[in-house]
């Protein structure tokens, strides 16, 4: 269950501290009774009930050394949740005294109440500033109960890890393979899982299925059984918030609370949706889509990544990163586009494919956020990661990997190429406002290896005019059209779309969506990219 913001109030750094030093103290008893065992044996005992009796204290030594061992990460996740909790608290107060100050109460859930029996003139200048309070203290709830679910989460799954029985030794009384590695690469990851037994996966995926659904070089059966747990809870939660809120609206219709409130539902509606249409994907495949898996699910971030097909067997691996607007809201759209690049890889020849939708970033939502690289930059540690994970969880021959993107999904992929140094075969950009860089050189990719197009009716393309009306104003802000004769990319042809006015000069939002149109010509020659063949 979600985090409420009566719980944060009853939640106390100062007992979570203590139970911190508590298990510290405990830790040192231990370690002092095993240092007494250790001198116990009597001098001159010799024979076989003498040497049982030395592997009996061993054990129980080594035993009480592994406690100590399983203990550590428990203290440390205690102290860790006690300093965030102390912040919380503050934050909280701090907004409880905001909202008091403009006449407003928090509920115990967490809705911010604006209509306390007070009149207030619908068109006053103080009304408008009470509305802009309303707000920023609404935004800054949910920042605090987002904190705290983390806070919550992070320390229930150290609490698991230590508490659960696929933890303890092994026959041989070694714990130390179970951790993964601190810091671990996709790769490290990797190989640390396949040193674990299955029963030992089949326990972590159902008792830390956040994080087994959420980590790079855990393979894609294991993480979409994870995360099928991670969606089921996450619909329930969701479901019994909009409840909550739906209640509150009956008592406050006709009040300024209303707007707000019907905000927050229309938001939880949207990601219900989202997440009613991946669970639908998931179960019920139309005929011939290959079986897919859900290798990532957040919907307080409104993030998933779905595979269509399994990219630790297929030949040839795509991943598809949408760009602005995309979501949970939109994810069925986005589904389906990955449903069309499959099907067109495997007309073209591909002996199997996977096609995965990663909206595994926090993607622009309206076209001034779309003209920053912020979201760009943010996001290419996280692409980059995933790329390496595709490589290390793939089983026999390396698969032949490319990363496909849309708009400013292709802005993501560009940032990610040039500083991380992307881990793909083949980077395709459709409809691009420009990739972060001037050249294809300088993607980190074999010249040959970047492809682009742009159909001649996008209205993208006003994105790469660079007007030079202000000298210090750079409109082209993400570069040039890598479409474009001079950039280098090897281009390929795309249906013109749907034709603009005149007075856009021909360009329309219409023909921005349309290359996974069935018969597209870009549709085709992305099948081909991904089935490893040459353009049309």
């Amino acid at each position: 269950m979600s985090v409420t913001w009566s719980a944060i109030r009853d939640w106390d750094a100062g007992a979570v501290e203590d139970a911190a030093q508590q298990v510290k103290l405990r830790v040192d008893e231990l370690s002092q009774v095993a240092d007494e065992l250790n001198w116990t044996h009597p001098r001159g005992w010799h024979g076989d009930a003498s040497d049982r009796a030395r592997a009996e204290r061993k054990s129980l030594v080594s035993r009480f050394d592994d406690i100590g061992h399983e203990a550590d990460p428990v203290k440390r996740a205690l102290r860790t949740a006690a300093d965030a909790i102390e912040i919380l608290r503050r934050d909280q107060d701090e907004a409880e005294y905001l909202a008091r100050h403009y006449d407003m109460i928090i509920s115990d859930a967490g809705t911010l109440v604006t209509d306390t029996g007070r009149g207030f003139d619908p068109h006053s200048a103080e009304t408008a500033e009470r509305m802009r309070i309303a707000q920023q203290v609404s935004d800054e709830i949910a920042r605090i109960l987002a904190q705290a679910s983390i806070v919550d989460e992070e320390l229930a799954a150290t609490l698991r890890r230590a508490t659960h029985p696929a933890y303890y030794p092994d026959a041989n009384g070694d714990r130390s393979r179970l951790n993964p590695p601190p810091g671990g690469s996709p790769s490290e990851i990797n190989e640390w899982w396949l040193g674990l037994s299955e029963e030992e996966r089949n326990e972590l995926t159902a008792t830390a299925p956040e994080w087994v659904g959420s980590t790079d070089g855990i393979p894609a059966e294991y993480r979409d059984t994870a995360n099928r747990q991670v969606l089921a809870g996450q619909q329930a939660d969701l479901t019994t918030q909009l409840d909550e809120l739906k209640n509150e609206l009956d008592e406050h219709r006709g009040t300024l609370a209303e707007a707000i409130i019907r905000a927050q539902i229309d938001d939880l509606e949207a990601k219900l949706r989202g997440l009613g249409d991946i669970q639908n994907r998931l179960e019920n495949p139309d005929g011939g889509a290959p079986d897919a898996y859900l290798l990532g699910v957040d919907a307080d971030s409104g993030q998933a990544i779905i595979a269509m097909g399994n990219p630790d067997t297929a030949t040839n691996v795509a991943t598809f990163v949408p760009g602005t607007g995309s979501g949970l809201d939109s994810i069925n759209g986005d589904m389906n586009r990955t449903d069309s690049m499959a099907e067109a890889a495997k007309k073209e020849g591909s002996p199997s494919t996977s096609v995965i939708t990663w909206v595994g970033y926090a993607a622009p939502q309206d076209l001034s956020e779309a003209a920053r690289p912020s979201y760009a930059d943010d996001a290419k540690r996280d692409l980059d990661r995933f790329q390496d994970g595709l490589r290390a969880t793939h089983e026999g021959q390396p698969s032949h990997n490319t990363v496909i993107g849309h708009s400013y999904g292709s802005t993501v992929i560009g940032h990610t190429a040039a500083s991380e140094g992307l881990d793909a075969d083949d980077v395709v950009f459709v409809g691009s406002p420009g990739v972060g860089v001037d050249n294809a050189a300088d993607l980190n990719l074999p010249p040959g290896h970047v492809h682009a197009t742009v159909a001649a009716h996008d209205i993208i393309q006003v994105s790469n005019v660079d007007l030079d009306l202000v000298p210090q104003i750079d409109t082209d802000v993400h570069g040039p059209d890598p479409a474009g004769k001079d950039f280098g990319a090897s281009v390929f042809e795309s249906d013109p779309g749907t034709e603009g006015p005149r007075y856009q000069g021909g360009l329309s939002t219409e023909a921005h969506s349309q290359y996974w149109d069935d018969g597209n010509k870009a549709l085709r020659n992305m099948g081909l990219i991904i089935a490893g063949k040459q353009t049309a």
